[in-house]
């Protein structure tokens, strides 16, 4: 028995040594794939002293104090990137070039930069959350529809966003919801007690949203909202966001700051940052875990939270940034009539398209429950029938049989196969993002580039190139938002 166990030894030791080999290999090159990227730059690097630091930071105790110490970090800004010197700030198409087209510091409206549209007899206040990684540009086009109806809209930049990427290092979600409730608070006093307060939150600005709404619930001091709207809300995100933190612990410990970055990019958009660093993900993960633990907290007997304010929301069936079934699962968890919606955007199944998709998101539809077992009113936007791009909003999706259809009044653009997470929120017209832009001719779209050549050579990725900047569907939508506020507007 002696030379069995001798060999078992020796053999779980060489199991052991190629396990841990295996494992430093794979750490050395997922190292080695960090430091292959491109070099930090300045705006991935600079400090940032004038940024808002969350709860603690004593030179903010209201919304007009966070706005002042806005003002100071965009000089900052300019000072420590713009600047800077760096071979890149002098690049036509960076945003850090100073006068340049994508410079949206030299516009009339520098809505990188937190926005009020203040109205003259206020019907109501809305609050506007973006998205991560960009700015109050990606709440304009709702901003402007509320406040052409007599709404006080108050649209924040978020702690690390609208400056550059380096806020993505550091930014803390908690830090956004504090903001958030300083925006509600100063909005309340804009309109005065009785007027009522919608919300509309989009994306990571859905999830603060719902987390705000939720805490609420549960009793902490904050203003109360009438409405809440939702666009491709960040209720559930990969997997893979849950171990960001320990990429970001590792970046630090090796002294490999690449290793904190999960891409690093030319930031040629005007709006939205294109690098993205783990910690980023990190946020949006940690987020989404509040918002769960809240439903958890607040459900009933039934599995159900009760008292939510009517939630409408919108989400494209296929989204690479967000789960759809996670924000299918979040609309199941709330009461039942208590006016909840969702609508959800098909891909389009037309017989020119459907053999040429594949998504494991396509058969949710199939997976949803029947009419008389969802807590909420579901639409889908889907394809008239399969030989037609126009477009009809259904009222049930099980099988279309029986279902009432509805036509939107528009069809597929040329070349549109679906929406994506980023479109929902800006027009097909959008002047940065549109498909069919109108605007600045010397600023190209960045939602209709036209570019041909050889793979591997441009520096943006094809992916990243043909994602779906705008929605060629946002007339439907806004029709369905103002229908959804017009309740409150007459209260």
């Amino acid at each position: 028995m002696k030379p069995v166990r001798t060999v078992l030894r020796h053999l779980a030791r060489a199991v052991g040594y190629t396990a841990l080999g295996a494992v430093l290999f794979g750490g050395w090159f997922y190292v080695s794939l960090a430091q292959s990227q491109a070099d930090l730059r300045p705006w991935h690097t600079a400090k940032l002293e004038a940024e808002y630091r969350g709860p603690g930071d004593d030179r903010v105790s209201s919304y007009a104090d966070y706005v002042a110490l806005e003002n100071e970090l965009f000089a900052e800004l300019h000072r420590e990137v713009y600047d800077s010197g760096d071979p890149g700030t002098q690049s036509r198409w960076s945003r850090y070039f100073r006068g340049g087209p994508q410079d949206s510091s030299a516009s009339n409206h520098a809505w990188n930069r937190s926005v009020e549209l203040a109205a003259e007899h206020p019907v109501g206040g809305a609050l506007l959350l973006h998205g991560a990684t960009d700015s109050p540009y990606s709440m304009r086009a709702i901003g402007e529809l509320l406040h052409a109806r007599g709404w006080h809209v108050v649209i924040p930049r978020y702690p690390g966003h609208g400056t550059a990427p380096v806020g993505l290092y550091t930014f803390d979600w908690r830090d956004i919801a504090e903001v958030a409730k300083l925006a509600a608070h100063h909005l309340r006093e804009q309109v005065g007690d009785d007027a009522p307060l919608v919300m509309v939150g989009y994306s990571t600005g859905a999830g603060i949203a719902a987390d705000y709404a939720l805490a609420k619930l549960e009793g902490e001091d904050r203003e109360a909202f009438d409405r809440i709207v939702l666009l491709s809300p960040a209720m559930g995100v990969s997997p893979i966001a849950a171990f960001a933190k320990t990429q970001g612990r590792l970046a630090a410990f090796l002294g490999v700051p690449k290793l904190a970055w999960t891409s690093i990019q030319p930031e040629y958009d005007p709006y939205k940052y294109n690098s993205f660093s783990v910690n980023a993900g990190d946020q949006v993960y940690e987020l989404t875990v509040s918002v769960d633990e809240r439903l958890a907290r607040l459900s009933n007997d039934a599995g159900v939270v009760v008292g939510m304010p009517p939630i409408l929301s919108f989400q494209s069936l296929v989204d690479a940034t967000v789960s759809t079934r996670a924000v299918i699962a979040f609309h199941d968890k709330l009461a039942s009539n208590e006016g909840h919606q969702l609508v959800i955007f098909d891909v389009d199944r037309s017989q020119a398209t459907a053999d040429f998709l594949q998504s494991s998101d396509l058969a949710i539809l199939d997976e949803l429950p029947e009419r008389g077992a969802r807590n909420y009113e579901l639409t889908v936007v889907g394809n008239l029938d399969d030989e037609s791009d126009e477009l009809a909003a259904w009222d049930d999706v099980a099988t279309r049989e029986g279902a009432h259809a509805v036509p939107i009044g528009a069809s597929w653009p040329k070349g549109v196969y679906s929406l994506t997470h980023v479109a929902l929120p800006f027009r097909e017209h959008d002047p940065v993002y549109g498909l069919t832009p109108y605007g600045d001719p010397a600023r190209p779209s960045l939602g209709n580039l036209q570019l041909r050549g050889e793979r591997g050579l441009f520096v943006v990725d094809g992916d990243g190139r043909m994602r779906l900047r705008c929605n060629p569907f946002f007339d439907y939508m806004a029709q369905r938002i103002v229908e959804a506020l017009e309740s409150v507007e007459k209260r």
